[in-house]
């Protein structure tokens, strides 16, 4: 049994966003095996609450707060500096200090930053026989890359400015550890764009979903009232590429479904709505729901699954929950990049309002069980936890 040091952005419990799925999932595996000692920081009051139960997995676990004015002010520092915002912003001196002691007092063989950012965190590579891992997930420099053409001047410049250090920073991070981690063969491609030399040290490491737990034969109570017809999309509502996705769906996919379906319901299922997705709500037909306790029966009873994202990159665990809740998926061609090209029958790529809305109300109006079963099918012989 190994010591592992595993370093999270963001704190991997419970596993109810993208990031935190993946990172709990890892954390899991680990710790069944190993002793495992976690650093992570949380950016969420609502999370101080599973402190304790994340530590039943951790031989140590030391978190601490980010966000604020302080990791503001790191932020800008480093950009003065010509660094990264974002790896600036995750800059913490207890954390530097507890991740010493840890090195220094225990055999640690083998230490994982999950995430680019908490790279700046890994332990020299001459600290004894320690192999340094980097799960990157996506790369983030490419999603900085595209919301700067997506935003407005001054955004754009600042987004911009951070794809291009972020770019520099996960290149500095590739030469320095043993191995890196991508999430789809389109994300190593890019990463291998500035340095194919490098190919023996990326590696693809794809999400999966726990199909015994979306599992939509399991009882549930529906969310939605008798004879509506319910989209939904599922989601952090605080994530800008969810942001603009469900706002471009309201804006420009939306009306064209409530004119053929009047009574047709859209569900924003997810925490921490921002002012612009709450203000959606005002909409006819559209509900926001914030924070729910399981997202699991908005997704068994409704019609259809959207995820209208033209700013994604790697794989979209909320197309994949869909699919294993048998419940068919309307997507942009970004969200569905992570899965290299290979969507299963159960997934129609739409780009336009108008070929969006048309293949969302295919569904609505005509939905086949049996082909629903194809999507639940795909996840479990492909992408299920039990066989990653």
């Amino acid at each position: 049994m190994s010591n592992i040091l595993y370093l999270a952005h963001r704190i991997p419990f419970p596993p109810n966003k993208g990031d935190k799925i993946r990172s709990f999932n890892a954390l899991r595996h680990l710790s069944s095996r190993h002793n495992v000692y976690l650093a992570a920081f949380i950016d969420d009051a609502e999370d101080w609450q599973h402190v304790e139960r994340l530590g039943e997995y951790c031989a140590e676990l030391f978190v601490r707060p980010v966000g604020g004015w302080r990791s503001g002010v790191s932020a800008l520092s480093a950009m003065l500096q010509g660094q990264s915002l974002s790896v600036g912003y995750y800059k913490d001196r207890a954390m530097q200090e507890w991740l010493s002691s840890v090195v220094a007092s225990q055999d640690i063989s083998v230490a994982i930053a999950f995430s680019s950012t908490m790279a700046r965190y890994l332990p020299s590579p001459d600290t004894g026989d320690l192999a340094l891992i980097a799960d990157f997930v996506d790369l983030d420099s490419d999603k900085w890359r595209q919301y700067s053409q997506r935003s407005w001047w001054p955004k754009s410049l600042i987004y911009a400015y951070e794809a291009a250090a972020l770019k520099r920073w996960e290149q500095a991070v590739l030469r320095r550890v043993g191995a890196v981690t991508l999430v789809s063969d389109e994300e190593r491609r890019l990463m291998l764009e500035t340095d194919a030399s490098a190919g023996s040290k990326v590696h693809v490491v794809r999400n999966g979903v726990d199909t015994d737990y979306f599992d939509p034969g399991r009882k549930m109570e529906s969310p939605y009232r008798p004879g509506t017809q319910n989209v939904v999309f599922t989601g952090a509502m605080d994530y800008y590429a969810n942001v603009e996705g469900v706002a471009w769906f309201v804006e420009s996919v939306w009306p064209g479904i409530r004119a053929r379906k009047p009574d047709a319901q859209f569900w924003i299922v997810g925490s921490n709505p921002s002012k612009e997705v709450s203000a959606l709500a005002s909409i006819r037909g559209v509900s926001v729901t914030g924070r729910v306790p399981d997202v699991r029966p908005y997704l068994k009873f409704a019609d259809v699954a959207v995820a209208p994202l033209r700013l994604a990159r790697g794989v979209q665990n909320k197309v994949l929950e869909a699919l294993a809740m048998n419940l068919p998926v309307v997507a942009a061609p970004q969200a569905l990049q992570g899965l290299d090209g290979n969507p299963p029958s159960t997934v129609a790529v739409a780009a336009e309002p108008g070929e969006f809305a048309s293949a969302v109300l295919r569904q609505i109006e005509g939905g086949s069980r049996t082909t629903r079963d194809h999507g639940r099918t795909f996840v479990v012989q492909h992408l299920s936890l039990i066989h990653i």
